[in-house]
């Protein structure tokens, strides 16, 4: 499901990938972190609404925040973001179902949520796993504070 234009897209084409791109590391930290302390579930993103109305001419750091969300709580996650924005008939059976058939230690639900923007993607078939994610920020946890405020 892709947004309509926007200020942010016409500064950026379509910023989501590269977003991810840039905080993947962050992103399955986040993942790995609440599969082990959860189970199954995904990683929302909101990116703030401040970031994305300004001008930012690089992806360096875009203020986000990150939580997991387990299973149990992807219902009504999601039906508070359907109220907010419109997605088709379905996602939310849809969802569930990935969540139940998705590889924590290979993959990372994220809902990545920008003002009225909402995207569901499935990572997969990364060069770094959740795992692998989560060993890296923490041997070099300084480095990724700003990510954590």
């Amino acid at each position: 499901m892709r947004p309509e234009n926007s200020v942010w897209q016409g500064n950026f084409g379509y910023w989501q990938n590269e977003f991810i791109h840039a905080n993947l590391l962050v992103i399955g930290y986040y993942a790995w972190n609440g599969y082990v302390e959860s189970g199954r579930g995904m990683v929302c993103v909101d990116v703030q609404d401040a970031a994305i109305a300004s001008k930012i001419i690089s992806l360096d750091w875009i203020p986000f925040r990150a939580e997991f969300i387990a299973k149990p709580q992807v219902v009504s996650q999601m039906q508070a973001h359907k109220q907010a924005h419109k997605f088709e008939e379905g996602v939310i059976d849809q969802l569930l179902r990935l969540v139940d058939r998705y590889h924590p230690d290979e993959d990372v639900i994220l809902l990545l949520t920008a003002q009225t923007q909402t995207e569901i993607h499935l990572l997969h078939n990364l060069k770094i796993s959740p795992p692998e994610c989560d060993r890296q920020v923490r041997r070099r946890w300084h480095e990724f504070q700003p990510c954590f405020r």
